[in-house]
């Protein structure tokens, strides 16, 4: 139910309507509504954003852990025989792994790229043939970090391993 006013001050009409209390309830309640479902969509969003943070954190320790068993271990599992160069260890270090979805594991042996990845697009495999991005992250003075990437962001973390007689030092 509105009301409707005329006011007629120097030959120019101005009409005013009024809306009933009980739209007016109606309409706070909307609009407190959704600022609520709004303050709740952000809270959630940012505590996911959180959560896929440190998964990708936690797997890539993971990685790291798989690693130094490996290498601790220093025994080809085909050969049972110890290694003797960096090159096979770390192809077969490569071939056992089954990086989860997103990840990929990338060695750096001399001048030879190996890696592995499980991610759609093949970033692992676009990173490994852009030199230049992968040598800004072996030389990078950081052991992990976070950089952007035109795939989105890409947590990464480095190490360093050496051969069983010395001769080889990779990243």
């Amino acid at each position: 139910m509105g009301i409707s006013m005329t006011k007629t001050p120097q030959n120019s009409t101005m009409e005013m309507t009024r809306v009933s209390a009980r739209w007016r309830i109606v309409g706070w309640i909307v609009l407190t509504t959704l600022l609520a479902l709004l303050a709740v969509t952000v809270t959630m969003r940012s505590f996911l954003m959180g959560q896929v943070s440190e998964s990708a954190n936690a797997a890539i320790s993971q990685e790291f852990d798989e690693f130094r068993v490996f290498a601790q271990e220093g025994v080809d599992p085909t050969t049972a025989e110890p290694f003797t160069s960096l090159e096979p260890f770390m192809q077969r270090y490569l071939s056992r792994q089954t990086p989860a979805t997103g990840e990929a594991i990338i060695a750096v042996v001399g001048d030879q790229v190996m890696y592995t990845d499980n991610a759609r697009d093949d970033p692992g495999e676009l990173l490994a043939r852009d030199r230049a991005r992968l040598n800004e992250l072996v030389q990078s003075s950081e052991n992990s970090g976070v950089s952007d990437s035109e795939h989105g962001e890409m947590r990464w973390g480095k190490m360093s391993a050496g051969a069983p007689n010395g001769d080889e030092q990779a990243p």
